[in-house]
C-alpha cells in the first residue's frame, strides 16, 4: 500500500528555497518516491486552512523508507 506525506512549507529565502527543493528530490530518488504535487495555488473548501505551499509525495510503502 502506497505512503503519502503532506507538507505546507513556507519559505522566507529564495536560496534556501532551492536548497530544500534539491533535498526533497534526492529523497525521493532514495526512497523510489515521487512528487505527486507542489503547488502555491490551493483551494480550501472547508475550514480555516490557508496553505502556503502544499507538497504531497507518494512513497511505495511504509517499509521502503
Amino acid at each position: 500500500m502506497p505512503a503519502y506525506a503532506v507538507a505546507d512549507v513556507a519559505w522566507h529565502d529564495e536560496a534556501q528555497h532551492a536548497k530544500e527543493a534539491e533535498n526533497l528530490f534526492q529523497t525521493l530518488e532514495k526512497y523510489d518516491g515521487e512528487l505527486v504535487v507542489a503547488s502555491r495555488d490551493v483551494k480550501v473548501f472547508e475550514g480555516r486552512w490557508k496553505p502556503r505551499t502544499l507538497i504531497v509525495t507518494k512513497f511505495p510503502n511504509t517499509k521502503a523508507l
